[in-house]
């Protein structure tokens, strides 16, 4: 063949492979998805498995994402606590809605030995909310939630919401969230788990909107809500708001603000729930 016929030939199959190469990276994303896990919050739901719901243990931690070490450290010592059934990581899973970013998360969490149920984070919806739920929807959908939902083990009542917009509930979840506590009542214990905590203890604004934050807090205390569970700020702080005990629990792995040994540090939660009362206890841990 003439080399003139020859550079023509070479060129147009390079033309090819590299129109090909363009193609697949076009669909890598939609593969992504297809490989990541679906219906994470049914399967793990099912997957709990307590002995005695008169006296069991759960974990509870949050602020992980896209961490490369810390995290790992945390699920070791997790693993390692034979009495805790499962575990509720409060959000910020990923930096941003990327399947690239799930797929480092379900990588290390497949070292978990417990099932794990999460709540949405903002930086699940960071900078695309509305492609951020539809990602989170197919990854923890559908039978469960996946953006806010409820169970129960023996005398306590589990709410999981949806604050990840930095803002109160809308009209449909709020009317759920009523429902809810009105089914709550029935139980001795009533837990509340959300990533945006209602006011920041630190006086900044990592929190929701005074006005929001001040209209869950009425209608937690009505239904008497033992305790509030949220994530978000980078550090762990407990107390009250308005009489409803809180904690708050971002050590998980995200880098802290400052570090010291009152309110910054990694860490995640132990709770004890029994017939007569929980506990939470705090456990650090050195990376």
């Amino acid at each position: 063949m003439p080399p003139l016929m020859t550079r023509m030939k070479t060129g147009k199959v390079l033309r090819l492979s590299l129109l090909l190469l363009l193609g697949l990276l076009v669909l890598a994303p939609q593969a992504w998805v297809q490989s990541l896990p679906g219906d994470w919050l049914g399967a793990n739901l099912r997957a709990i498995a307590i002995a005695d719901p008169g006296d069991f243990s759960f974990a509870v931690f949050g602020d992980n994402r896209d961490d490369q070490g810390r995290f790992n450290s945390l699920i070791s010592q997790v693993n390692r606590d034979p009495a805790i059934a499962f575990c509720l990581d409060l959000g910020d899973l990923v930096n941003h809605p990327d399947p690239a970013l799930y797929r480092h998360f379900f990588r290390q969490v497949q070292n978990l030995g417990k099932p794990l149920l999460t709540v949405i984070g903002n930086h699940e919806i960071n900078r695309d909310p509305a492609y951020g739920r539809r990602l989170y929807a197919d990854i923890f959908g559908p039978s469960v939630g996946p953006f806010y939902y409820s169970f129960h083990f023996g005398n306590y009542y589990f709410i999981v919401l949806d604050d990840a917009d930095k803002q109160g509930p809308d009209p449909a979840q709020k009317a759920w969230l009523e429902a809810e506590l009105q089914k709550a009542g029935a139980y001795k214990y009533r837990f509340v788990f959300l990533h945006v905590p209602l006011y920041d203890p630190t006086g900044g604004r990592h929190c929701l909107p005074q006005a929001d934050a001040d209209k869950l807090l009425a209608l937690f205390k009505a239904h008497q809500v033992s305790q509030i569970f949220a994530g978000h700020i980078h550090a762990y702080f407990q107390g009250d708001w308005g009489g409803i005990p809180f904690v708050i629990t971002g050590g998980a792995g995200v880098p802290l603000v400052r570090y010291d040994d009152t309110n910054y540090f990694f860490h995640w939660l132990k709770v004890r729930a029994t017939d007569t009362g929980f506990k939470i206890s705090v456990n650090k841990f050195i990376p």
